[in-house]
């Protein structure tokens, strides 16, 4: 039962798309400095050669030889950066940056930091920051918050500058394991008039961050670049899937803010795990769970969500174990039941099963439509028994409810 959870730029001629969306692109004649046409010629080819998912593995390294204590509190920067919570985010960050501080060589975290201050009118704070003497390693996190700073102020061809690569590097862009880094080139090419070579670097983007709270603003430009092309299809499904991104992130944010602010309440958890399960982000709504349960073990929709989402994961003990715990919770929690017994008939126990689907149809669940499977189940564990008479009265019942699929097929 499923459930119910509920690239490349060539400015002088042609430019090869780095995915499947991409259509062959004309001719560019927007000025460009001669910089930063060199570097772009070169794209063609780079586009072949996709970036690595992930951060960049340097600073990725770095971050994972953080103290537990450095890496708790670079953590808690970046949640106050998603809560769009700026002033505690530099009254937080500010003394961990100072010399000697827990995060004082952290680009991440100087980064962070300088946007909350940039955003906050404090430029000059802002670049001191961004000024910091810091590894080459952690160099990336700085030159791509100074990259949105130049945006913000409309200083295009320096954002360019800053991270178009050089003719014959592997990737179009520096920094390619930062999914930022694609979004603000193309950001800075779409507004110098060059919708043709900003649309695989977008392309790019959302292939490494789908969800990232500015995957609406990528398929957005997407949409225009083929409302240039007059493929009005194309760009009607780049804006419907833009609009909905931009109503997921609206929801993860505003289920974000409820548990940061009522954390003892388990309803706002709850819901931040099914808004990451909608999107089968499951590995990123089990923690949530996991922590519900633990701190709600009478809760039964938390249960119940968790072992959906062992089951899905194939993790059949463990998810009949959280059933379990869900029916203890709330006896008359009718998905669980079924999946339990689902779950007893993936491991060749029917006559558990058959007292599962029992229940759901002594207490009447049995006849709500997600679950009239409980009749084709039962009459297939029947029919399997050779209690043939038993086997037909539970197949009508679930012909009656609506089913279409057939009898003599392995029970589901």
């Amino acid at each position: 039962m499923k459930s119910r959870t509920v690239s490349s730029l060539n400015f002088r001629s042609l430019m090869l798309a780095a995915c499947s969306l991409s259509a062959p692109m004309q001719t560019n004649a927007c000025t460009q400095s001669e910089e930063t046409m060199d570097a772009s010629s070169a794209l063609a080819l780079q586009a072949q050669s996709p970036a690595p998912t992930g951060t960049a593995s340097t600073t990725q390294d770095s971050a994972d030889a953080l103290a537990q204590p450095a890496q708790d509190l670079l953590n808690r920067l970046r949640r106050l950066q998603q809560l769009d919570f700026p002033a505690e985010l530099v009254a937080l960050g500010m003394p961990a940056l100072a010399e000697g501080g827990l995060l004082a060589v952290n680009g991440e975290a100087h980064a962070l930091v300088a946007r909350a201050l940039f955003d906050g009118g404090e430029e000059e704070a802002s670049a001191k920051l961004l000024g910091a003497a810091l590894s080459t390693a952690e160099r990336p996190w700085l030159e791509l918050e100074q990259a949105r700073q130049l945006l913000q102020r409309d200083q295009l061809q320096q954002v360019l500058d800053l991270l178009l690569t050089r003719s014959g590097a592997r990737y179009p862009v520096r920094h390619a394991q930062l999914p930022e880094s694609w979004l603000y080139a193309a950001r800075a090419l779409a507004r110098s008039g060059s919708l043709q070579n900003a649309a695989p670097l977008c392309e790019e983007f959302l292939r490494l961050a789908p969800l990232h709270p500015d995957a609406d603003s990528a398929w957005h430009l997407l949409a225009s670049r083929a409302l240039e092309l007059r493929d009005s299809e194309r760009a009607r499904q780049c804006m419907e899937r833009g609009s909905y991104l931009s109503n997921w992130n609206g929801v993860l944010r505003a289920r974000r803010l409820q548990v940061e602010r009522t954390p003892n309440d388990p309803l706002p958890r709850l819901g931040l795990a099914l808004t990451w399960m909608e999107v089968k982000q499951f590995d990123r709504a089990q923690p949530h769970l996991e922590q519900l349960v633990q701190e709600h073990p009478d809760f039964a929709r938390g249960w119940f969500h968790l072992g959906e989402i062992r089951r899905m994961a194939g993790d059949f003990a463990s998810a009949g174990k959280c059933y379990d715990r869900t029916l203890i919770a709330d006896p008359g929690h009718g998905p669980s039941r079924y999946n339990r017994a689902l779950l007893h008939l993936q491991v060749s126990r029917p006559e558990q099963a058959k007292r599962d689907f029992e229940v759901l149809v002594e207490n009447g669940q049995a006849n709500q439509p997600e679950l009239i499977g409980t009749y084709l189940n039962l009459a297939r564990i029947h029919l399997a028994a050779g209690r043939t008479d038993a086997a037909q009265a539970n197949y009508a019942l679930y012909r009656d409810k609506g089913g279409t699929q057939p009898l003599e097929a392995k029970a589901q």
